[in-house]
């Protein structure tokens, strides 16, 4: 009898203790917590510095004229843990006078992702001329740019750039 009672109490114990360590699911020591390399992207801050969207269509143009400048402010604001690898991938082009989409131009930069914890930064990110056409550029109409901006475990959000003019040189 006594080994059916000690069996019993520690089945109990056993779902008791599961219970207990898988109750603190946000906590960032649970052991039932998902793993993360990140903080989550709620503690990036992002906000606009300057920026400029310009096409080359002098006489000899590559077939995707299109060159983008952008500084922007990404402040981490958790006090403990570094976000190790922030991209910016791309950014929509959208046309202010309709709300429409024009395309999709891809962001480079010569940073490393890395933003350590209570850290802000000023990044520069950039599109050069390519070889394959995007859109149309919208000469001397106003454009937003709405970024892609994704962590290391693959979290993404959208930050939306101040007004710009689609500036053009012929």
């Amino acid at each position: 009898m006594d080994r059916r009672l000690m069996r019993w109490y520690s089945g109990i114990v056993a779902v008791l203790m599961t219970l207990l360590l898988c109750a603190c699911e946000d906590s960032t020591h649970c052991p039932c917590s998902e793993d993360r390399i990140d903080p989550p992207m709620s503690d990036l801050s992002v906000s606009w510095e300057r920026g400029q969207i310009f096409a080359s269509l002098m006489p000899i143009v590559p077939p995707d004229p299109i060159v983008c400048r952008v500084w922007l402010i990404l402040e981490n604001q958790n006090p403990k843990e570094a976000f190790s690898k922030i991209e910016v991938p791309t950014a929509d082009v959208i046309l202010v006078r309709n709300d429409s989409t024009l395309g999709t131009i891809p962001m480079e930069t010569e940073w490393e992702g890395l933003l350590a914890p209570g850290r802000k930064d000023t990044i520069f990110f950039f599109k050069n001329t390519g070889s394959d056409p995007i859109f149309t550029p919208p000469c001397g109409d106003r454009v937003l740019l709405d970024f892609v901006i994704q962590n290391a475990d693959g979290y993404a959000r959208m930050f939306r750039s101040d007004t710009l003019v689609f500036e053009c040189a012929f």
